[in-house]
């Protein structure tokens, strides 16, 4: 499987549940969407279940797009308007795909994603956690880039946790070897990356 038919895969199964927001290196998020969507099940009309932003990100070569999801819990008391409390809880995944992941590009990517990410969390009331996630497809890495991958540890809380936290977590697939690594928060995106290699 070659580099952009595997970011096709990995694009499709966030596409079901994730507002895609194409990257300036898009061209795996306009492939035809062949699956039934949760909102198409839910009798919503075609226009309403697009989940494809007409926005374009601006970012570093190879980023193909940002994911993001978002889930609101509450409890109320007789009517919405006596909330009792409330959690929110968003990730933003971001996609990158290149031939080579070196440990300067991979400190970029990093530093473009923490950026970028932080400025879409509103930590307040209500906010529980926010992922950004890094995702990155190549064909081969370094094992300097693999080993800051792996060893990325970025955490942040607002207000002592008290108006949530933010938890950063890495993905790596590697095409050429067929390796999978992730840091430590990152086991889900492990699985994910190592199922589409199938």
């Amino acid at each position: 499987m070659d580099r952009g038919q595997y970011v096709e895969k990995l694009v499709s199964s966030y596409r079901r549940y994730y507002d895609i927001i194409p990257g300036v290196s898009a061209e795996a998020v306009n492939a035809p969407r062949s699956e039934t969507t949760a909102k198409e099940a839910a009798g919503a009309t075609p226009q309403q279940t697009e989940s494809t932003s007409a926005e374009i990100l601006e970012g570093p070569d190879g980023l193909i797009c940002r994911c993001d999801f978002s889930v609101r819990n509450a409890q109320y008391v007789l009517s919405k308007k006596n909330e009792l409390w409330s959690a929110e809880s968003r990730e933003h995944c971001y996609i990158f795909s290149m031939p080579q992941l070196t440990e300067e590009t991979y400190r970029t990517l990093e530093q473009y994603v923490y950026e970028e990410g932080m400025k879409l969390i509103h930590p307040g009331k209500g906010h529980m956690c926010t992922t950004l996630t890094l995702l990155v497809v190549c064909d081969e890495s370094t094992p300097g880039a693999e080993k800051l991958l792996k060893k990325c540890r970025l955490h942040k809380s607002f207000r002592f946790s008290i108006d949530g936290w933010m938890d950063f977590h890495t993905g790596l697939m590697t095409l050429g070897s067929g390796k999978a690594a992730a840091n430590f928060g990152g086991h889900d995106n492990l699985k994910l990356l190592r199922q589409l290699i199938r």
